[in-house]
C-alpha cells in the first residue's frame, strides 16, 4: 500500500490508507472514530443500515497489526457509536481478544459518543490490555485528543471531524477522506467504514492528504 511519511515535531508519523496512522518511534497506531456498532444502533430505530461495517473495521485492525506490530494502539475518541452499540458483545469480545492475542495495548480515549457510556463499560472490555483516557494523552513532542485543543502548546493529532474533501474535475466531483495537516497539528479522518464526512475548506499554509484507494496521495 501507498502510505505516506510525515515529520510532525521531530517525530515521524506514517499516514496509511486505511485512514489510519502509524508514529514509527513510539511504535504506536492512531486511529479515531471507529464508532463500533453504528450500524446496529441506527437499526434499532429503524434505519435499515447495513450490518457488517464494525466487523470489517476489526479485520483492518488485526491487517494493521500484523503489518506494523505496534505496541500500542490509540484510539482518539468514538470507539462506541452509542449505548446500543454496547449491546454487541461480539463485537467487543471480538476487539479484546485481538489486542490480547497480538498483545497489544489500547488507549482509547473518550470522545463525544463515548463520554456518556463511561459507567457502562461491560466487563468484556475491562482487560489489562484496555485503558480508558477521560481527556488527552500527551507525549514528549505532541498531544492527542479527540477534539482539537486551540489552546495547546503542542501539535495535537485529533479526530472527530470525519474530514472529507470535494475533488473537482469538469462537470465531475469526488469526496474522499482525507488528513489535515495545519500548523496546529494533524487532523484523522475517521476510521470507521460507515462514517460520513464533513467537507473542509483547507487554509493557505494546509496540506491535505487524500485517501484514494490504496494510496495516500498529498494534493
Amino acid at each position: 500500500m501507498g502510505s505516506l511519511n510525515i515529520n510532525l515535531a521531530n517525530s515521524i508519523i506514517e499516514l496509511h490508507p486505511s485512514r489510519a496512522a502509524f508514529w514509527i518511534g513510539g511504535k504506536t497506531l492512531f486511529l479515531s472514530d471507529l464508532h463500533l456498532g453504528k450500524a446496529e444502533s441506527y437499526q434499532s430505530q429503524g434505519v435499515p443500515l447495513p450490518s457488517g461495517g464494525s466487523q470489517l473495521d476489526l479485520s483492518k485492525i488485526k491487517e494493521l497489526f500484523d503489518f506494523y506490530h505496534p505496541e500500542e494502539l490509540w484510539i482518539l475518541g468514538d470507539f462506541i457509536h452509542s449505548k446500543n452499540g454496547l449491546s454487541q458483545i461480539q463485537l467487543l469480545e471480538t476487539f479484546a481478544a485481538l489486542l490480547t492475542e497480538s498483545k497489544v495495548k489500547a488507549k482509547i480515549i473518550l470522545g463525544n459518543h463515548d463520554r456518556p457510556l463511561r459507567g457502562y463499560i461491560p466487563e468484556s472490555l475491562r482487560t489489562e490490555y484496555i485503558e480508558f483516557v477521560d481527556d488527552f494523552i500527551e507525549t514528549e513532542d505532541f498531544i492527542c485528543s479527540h477534539d482539537d485543543l486551540p489552546m495547546a502548546t503542542k501539535p495535537v493529532i485529533s479526530g472527530h471531524i470525519h474530514p472529507v474533501i470535494k475533488i473537482r474535475s469538469g462537470f465531475d466531483s469526488l469526496r474522499l477522506p482525507c488528513f489535515l495537516r495545519s500548523s496546529h497539528g494533524v487532523l484523522l479522518p475517521a476510521f470507521s467504514s460507515l462514517a460520513g464526512g464533513f467537507e473542509i475548506t483547507p487554509k493557505r499554509g494546509d496540506e491535505v492528504y487524500v485517501v484514494a484507494g490504496d494510496s495516500i496521495l498529498k494534493l
